[in-house]
């Protein structure tokens, strides 16, 4: 049976500063997908207490697959982020976070580009090699500590939404444009004696995404994390994550119209709208600098997908301060 330990201003204990399960969006986001988000975090802080952190991650793709998993090149695409971010328990149980995160992307040799559409509906052409930076997606969470005993299990509430009208189409943007309501749950614990150094985290959520343009997809995420103490101030771990979407388009057949002409709609709108699945794995170390103080690293790889741009290697590494 799983059990748990307590620590500093954290109700039943952090087993995990972070829970890599949460890195998935979409690999337009790259940098930001992979981050641990605070709303997969298993732990709820004290009433009154909490942490402010910042981190700066980036990630490179090179790859993208068709509906049916083969893969292609789309070119080059470099994404770097520096999220801000604030977890605080405000009752007994319950705690609120909020991320907001700040892009500087560049993709070249990508075949986005909007001066072929008749209505690029504002689109320019961004993926030329240079680095355009720009905030992204906001974002606001809240969850509950529903158990504390024989495992944690948090329930949590996500909301986010672009921060600004940015442009959407292009490997180098800052985002899909796009709100996203999030429902999820996270479980977790360590192992009895004689493996109490052992911890495991999981997460599983449903995403509810806007409705844009032509169809409406959703999508569901898995994640599972396996740590190890090696002492109370070190800790590493590895992880999984499994993503897939709903009711989506397969490219590139949908690109095309009964005739063979292009949908110049699906074209535009393709991150949005295409039906999305990946594998990623992750691995991480924590160190307790202080009392306060927590440092944190993080490299992720995609392994395989449909519909989807590939990370072939992403880095995280962040510093946090609790309070």
């Amino acid at each position: 049976m799983l059990g748990n330990t307590g620590t500093n201003h954290t109700r039943a204990g952090a087993i995990s500063p972070r829970h890599g399960s949460a890195w998935a969006t979409c690999a337009l986001l790259a940098a930001t997908m992979w981050m641990p988000q605070a709303h997969a975090q298993v732990a709820v802080p004290d009433k009154g207490h909490g942490s402010i952190s910042t981190d700066y991650a980036q990630a490179l793709v090179e790859d993208r697959t068709d509906s049916q998993g083969n893969r292609g090149t789309i070119g080059i695409a470099h994404y770097r982020t520096v999220h801000l971010n604030v977890d605080y328990g405000f009752a007994d149980r319950w705690a609120v976070s909020a991320s907001l995160p700040y892009g500087s992307n560049m993709a070249a040799h990508t075949d986005h580009d909007p001066r072929i559409f008749t209505d690029p509906h504002g689109q320019r052409f961004i993926d030329d090699g240079h680095y355009r930076g720009g905030w992204k997606d906001w974002s606001v969470g809240v969850r509950y500590q529903w158990l504390t005993a024989p495992v944690l299990l948090t329930p949590y509430l996500r909301y986010g939404a672009p921060t600004h009208d940015y442009q959407f189409y292009g490997e180098s943007a800052l985002g899909l444009d796009q709100t996203e309501l999030d429902f999820g749950i996270t479980a977790g614990g360590r192992l009895p004696r004689p493996w109490q150094n052992v911890y495991i985290t999981g997460d599983v959520s449903y995403s509810v995404m806007e409705k844009i343009a032509i169809t409406k997809v959703n999508h569901s995420t898995i994640g599972l994390d396996v740590g190890y103490y090696f002492s109370p101030l070190l800790s590493a771990r590895v992880g999984w994550t499994h993503r897939q979407s709903y009711g989506g388009l397969g490219l590139p057949g949908a690109l095309f119209n009964p005739d063979g002409s292009l949908n110049q709609d699906v074209l535009l709108y393709h991150d949005t709208i295409r039906n999305v699945s990946f594998n990623e794995i992750h691995a991480g170390v924590d160190y307790q600098l202080s009392d306060r103080y927590l440092l944190t690293a993080d490299i992720g790889h995609t392994l395989d997908g449909d519909n989807e741009n590939l990370i072939k290697a992403a880095f995280d590494i962040g510093i946090s301060r609790s309070f």
